[in-house]
């Protein structure tokens, strides 16, 4: 599973203000974490998947377009 960095960072800006600490709580995920992840310094796992297609859902978003299943 991949992310799509450029579109994530899309997405922070316009539903948390571009704030690392706010998307991570929208998320349910540690902030430092996310900073990672964000900036490329650490992969990802299903459970942060699983979050990111959970808060798509919630919010009527296409999680193909921040989520590669490959």
């Amino acid at each position: 599973m991949k992310i799509n960095r450029e579109n994530l960072v899309k997405l922070m800006k316009e539903k948390a203000d571009n704030n690392y600490n706010k998307f991570a709580r929208m998320l349910d995920v540690d902030v430092g974490y996310l900073h990672r992840v964000i900036n490329g310094k650490s992969g990802v796992g299903a459970l942060f998947v699983s979050k990111i297609i959970t808060f798509c859902k919630d919010n009527s978003l296409d999680f193909n377009q921040y989520v590669y299943l490959i």
